[in-house]
């Protein structure tokens, strides 16, 4: 269940609907899975307007200012750099930061250059994926 991303771990007995509590489910995971279930369960623990970073995984708060903002500012009221790693990113979408191009407009380009570079990776024998994007 923690490598599905769950936090909420229900007892492995079929019968049974009850979930285990944090203790007794770290002291059953292997250390790989300890850090994996810690994060989730701090997921789970947050609201909307928390985040983890899409590079490191640092968590942020997306904080609304109280002022009317000019057309500029709106543009970029969702633009986060990470404290931790310094990477800029856009809290709406949680993608890299795309100046000028809405949210919708990044994710349909991002879209359609995986699916153009999937195309190319099966055409060429020696294309390999980025280690970070796996593009």
């Amino acid at each position: 269940q923690v490598q599905l991303g769950q936090a909420d771990i229900k007892c492995p007995i079929t019968e049974c609907s009850e979930h285990l509590d944090e203790t007794t489910v770290l002291y059953n995971l292997p250390n790989d899975d300890i850090i994996k279930y810690k994060y989730f369960l701090e997921l789970s623990r947050i609201d909307s307007s928390t985040k983890p970073c899409p590079q490191c995984k640092h968590f942020t708060t997306f904080r609304r200012r109280g002022h009317i903002p000019t057309p500029a500012k709106l543009e970029n009221k969702y633009k986060i750099q990470c404290p931790s790693c310094q990477f800029v990113w856009c809290f709406k979408c949680h993608s890299p930061w795309h100046e000028g191009v809405n949210c919708k407009e990044y994710k349909k380009g991002d879209k359609l250059l995986r699916h153009w570079a999937n195309e190319i990776e099966h055409g060429q024998r020696n294309a390999q994926k980025c280690p970070k994007c796996k593009v």
